[in-house]
């Protein structure tokens, strides 16, 4: 995968994530609070920057989502 692609599917993954937490009106500190995961990490999450898997999927278990990849012909 090149950089320039993993950059932007993380940047769209970060935005979405920070719209399902804003959605639901809660803060960073909230989700850390009840997760296993840092202020930090979730801001860097959000920001679209490179961090382990594991924690965006643990990110995605505390909103109770799941992530699709669909691939498709041009």
């Amino acid at each position: 995968m090149n950089k320039s692609f993993r950059t932007v599917i993380l940047k769209i993954l970060g935005q979405k994530l920070k719209e399902i937490r804003t959605e639901k009106g809660i803060t960073t500190a909230d989700v850390a609070l009840h997760s296993d995961l840092s202020i930090k990490s979730i801001n860097e999450i959000e920001k679209g920057n490179k961090v382990a898997f594991d924690k965006y999927c643990s990110l995605l278990t505390f909103y109770n989502k799941k992530l699709d990849i669909v691939i498709k012909d041009k």
